[in-house]
């Protein structure tokens, strides 16, 4: 005998299912929207960086005048969209056309299997040098995400770390 599921189920399910997602997709829509500038560097080029550290591995050298938009904000640091790439800018080389963006970096935690640690690594590949170490529920900011990875900092700790082992 097949079971069949009522109608008024079925749509308190895919109520549940809206509910639960909604706070993830407004917060995506969030992050996509900006606020819109461009470089404005005393040495005619900025660099577009990997995290938000003028230590950090350039993208790309951006021109005075190269438009970007300013995603998100943080300790003087923008993350921002130039063209198709995104990565980070010093506040101070960049003039925004509009108020600046204050959507924080979410923050995570280390949630991997049996409570073990979580290696951070110099790059995102299982490959990459080990740069550090987090514990099972070690507290992290994640500046991005892409591919499986995450990009994060947990105090002077920076580096990748495999996003299938956060939390939020």
């Amino acid at each position: 005998m097949t079971q069949r599921t009522s109608p008024v189920r079925k749509g308190m399910v895919l109520l549940a299912l809206v509910i639960c997602l909604l706070p993830m997709l407004s917060s995506t829509a969030q992050a996509a929207t900006g606020v819109g500038g461009w470089v404005q560097s005393p040495e005619s080029v900025a660099n577009l960086r990997v995290y938000a550290s003028i230590e950090a591995r350039s993208l790309a050298v951006l021109s005075n005048g190269t438009r970007v938009t300013a995603l998100w904000q943080q300790n003087g640091w923008y993350y921002v969209q130039a063209g198709g790439q995104k990565g980070f800018m010093a506040g101070y080389l960049i003039r925004l056309e509009g108020p600046q963006p204050s959507t924080p970096f979410p923050t995570a935690y280390v949630n991997t299997a049996f409570r073990g640690n979580l290696n951070v690594r110099q790059s995102p590949t299982r490959d990459a040098a080990i740069v550090g170490i987090l514990p099972y529920g070690a507290m992290m900011t994640v500046y991005a995400q892409k591919d499986g990875w995450a990009l994060i900092s947990a105090g002077s700790l920076e580096g990748y770390v495999n996003s299938s082992h956060l939390a939020f």
